[in-house]
């Protein structure tokens, strides 16, 4: 239950950053973003492999 949960979470905090770096001028910024963004999905997935081993 709570890997499910935090796979969610993951997967909603992934977009926000994608939301962000899209509004973001600063090419850093958008940078940092689109990182967060992908590493925040790494998480959710890794999230989900664990959900589907239990």
């Amino acid at each position: 239950m709570m890997y499910n949960f935090l796979s969610i979470s993951w997967h909603i905090l992934a977009f926000i950053f994608l939301f962000i770096s899209i509004a973001n001028k600063n090419i850093i910024g958008k940078a940092f973003y689109l990182l967060c963004f992908f590493l925040s999905n790494i998480a959710a997935l890794l999230c989900d492999i664990v959900i589907k081993l239990n």
